[in-house]
């Protein structure tokens, strides 16, 4: 079973806030005095307009590294031919699909939408839909 981790990405300071960091924030705290209810923090979380709640995907890259939905990573794939093996990286977005009911790998190459299909060593977190879209063009 995979640990369930979030990560928040505060779109008014434009920076990543831990877990720890998003009980408490502004917004947050707002929500708690203005409600009784028990489950309301949590679901501020969830509708705050301000927060873009994203969740650890259970895969760590070949670093070692958490990979978060948000995350761009590049997939290291090895293509067997008749002259030997080709290495071509990818790069791709990791995505919620409600479709799929699952995390999936969004790019132009991306054969494979399933992330869990590559070994760890297949995969590396070079940055995050926020601060490095231009990884994706």
């Amino acid at each position: 079973m995979r640990e369930i981790k979030f990560r928040a990405w505060d779109k008014e300071d434009e920076e990543y806030i831990t877990w720890e960091q998003l009980i408490h924030t502004r917004y947050n705290q707002d929500y708690i005095r203005d409600n009784i209810d028990p489950s309301g923090p949590f679901l501020s979380f969830m509708t705050d307009k301000h927060i873009d709640l994203e969740q650890y995907t259970g895969l760590k890259d070949k670093n070692g590294r958490d990979i978060y939905e948000g995350d761009i990573v590049i997939i290291y794939h090895v293509r067997l031919v008749s002259d030997g093996p080709v290495h071509k990286p990818r790069r791709a977005s990791i995505d919620w699909s409600v479709d799929d009911c699952g995390f999936r790998l969004v790019g132009p190459d991306v054969r494979s939408t399933n992330p869990s299909i590559y070994p760890a060593s297949h995969l590396e977190v070079v940055g995050n839909i926020h601060e490095n879209p231009e990884l994706l063009t």
